[in-house]
């Protein structure tokens, strides 16, 4: 059976785990069809392997930076960038610890500005 992101919606909330945006649903159908098109949903699965961090997921970005701020500690990202601390701009930080984070495992980007972080 081929799986659509509206199936996929349905199966999330149907097992109470409704944690990603459509958009991050999408982007997940296309990482699973490119790794193995023949590959058996299984929501349980996917919960457990990749969280989706921003705007309408279920973890934020400050969320995002709690789980894995220690990567990439602020104080190394301003030193790193030259600034002060009253210079801290949290987009870049978030964007700088991505990239960080794509050294060690998936990070899939979302067309609305969110992450999914696959587990490692």
């Amino acid at each position: 059976m081929t799986v659509t992101v509206d199936d996929m919606k349905r199966k999330f909330e149907a097992y109470n785990r409704d944690y990603f945006t459509y958009d991050g649903l999408n982007v997940l159908l296309d990482y699973y069809d490119e790794i193995d098109e023949n590959k058996e949903f299984d929501p349980i699965e996917i919960c457990c392997a990749c969280t989706e961090y921003g705007e309408g997921a279920a973890c934020s970005c400050d969320d995002f930076i709690d789980d894995y701020g220690y990567k990439y500690p602020t104080e190394e990202f301003l030193e790193d960038n030259g600034l002060e601390e009253d210079e801290f701009d949290k987009d870049s930080y978030v964007d700088s610890l991505v990239e960080h984070l794509e050294e060690e495992t998936t990070v899939l980007r979302v067309p609305n500005g969110n992450y999914i972080v696959f587990e490692f």
